[in-house]
């Protein structure tokens, strides 16, 4: 007798398997913890793998826009500007990650990220250039530029959390809710 497999089986099973998995690590949760577990996990490396480098293309485009000569007079600065920008992006795309999961069954979770992503940047910003001895050139400087650098973090947020809610289909949520 032969044996027929259907395809959808076949893409579950190492789903299943990692579910499996996560029941023998966690004995003592409910089916629904152990799901929301490996949820947090892939939230948190999404928003911390692709969070930075959105920051780093946003910096990068309104630098562009915002200069008239070229960004980088050498051609070298691109890999350590990212290096930079990642360092400093990791923790508050953490953070957005973390609201992003608190507000998962919210259809608003996305602008919510957004502003959480630019107000962090905002208060920064604002602390960075309103200390020193140049505080008041740097005030004329943060009064040009607050909206933009709160953009640099707010919206690699928003694009985060919108692309999590697509790919994972428990999270997508009815927005007449």
């Amino acid at each position: 007798m032969r044996r027929v497999t259907l395809e959808p089986e076949r893409e579950e099973a190492p789903q299943r398997q990692r579910f499996i998995g996560l029941v023998r690590k966690h004995p003592g949760n409910s089916d629904k913890e152990i799901a929301a577990m490996a949820t947090e996990t892939t939230r948190l490396q999404f928003f911390a793998a692709l969070g930075p480098f959105l920051a780093w293309l946003y910096c990068i485009a309104f630098l562009a826009a915002r200069t008239d000569g070229p960004i980088f007079e050498d051609g070298r600065y691109w890999l350590p500007s990212l290096m930079v920008c990642y360092a400093f992006s990791i923790l508050p795309m953490l953070f957005t990650a973390w609201v992003d999961g608190r507000l998962s069954d919210r259809w608003w979770r996305s602008l919510a990220c957004g502003l959480a992503g630019f107000g962090i940047a905002f208060v920064l910003y604002y602390g960075l250039m309103h200390e020193g001895p140049s505080a008041a050139e740097n005030a004329k400087i943060f009064q040009r530029d607050w909206f933009y650098v709160g953009l640099v973090w707010g919206l690699p947020a928003v694009v985060c959390s919108w692309v999590m809610g697509l790919t994972n289909g428990k999270e997508s949520v009815d927005v007449l809710r």
